[in-house]
């Protein structure tokens, strides 16, 4: 049923929630995986206002993409672990249009598993969540996973 899965990661407890299901239905439906992360360097451009810095965005781009492939690299162990077919990478650009549109049109995604509510809740409440968007304009499957409260 399922062919690709994507799992956008961020680092936070439900997207970690998300990559223990999308592993579940990939080993279900023998799918393959796409584990990624998506850095916005429009995140870096706003914190670059705020510290009225002359710190150049390189050098803030650089550390998220480490963080991003920090995120990749646990998750990765735990596909190895399940003997899942994989492909991982970290992408620069919108999360929101990358995860809903981008990398599902480019990989062939039928599925997209990602976490209630990811990691920066101050973006959240300021522009929207990524994974309201994603519901709502993603042209595959999408399936919400949320941490028991």
């Amino acid at each position: 049923m399922y062919k690709n899965i994507l799992v956008p990661l961020d680092g936070s407890e439900n997207s970690r929630l998300a990559l223990d299901e999308a592993l579940t239905i990939a080993q279900k439906f023998d799918s393959k995986v796409f584990i990624v992360s998506v850095v916005d360097p429009g995140r870096v451009s706003g914190v670059m206002l705020e510290a009225h810095t002359a710190v150049g965005p390189d050098q803030l781009i650089g550390p998220m993409i480490e963080e991003a492939e920090s995120y990749i690299k646990k998750a990765v162990s735990e596909v190895k672990n399940r003997n899942i077919p994989y492909e991982t990478k970290v992408f620069q650009g919108s999360p929101k249009g990358m995860i809903a549109k981008d990398i599902p049109e480019e990989y062939d995604i039928d599925l997209t598993v990602m976490g209630k509510s990811g990691a920066n809740a101050l973006t959240r409440l300021m522009i929207g969540s990524t994974t309201a968007y994603v519901a709502r304009y993603a042209n595959n499957n999408v399936m919400i996973v949320s941490q028991d409260e």
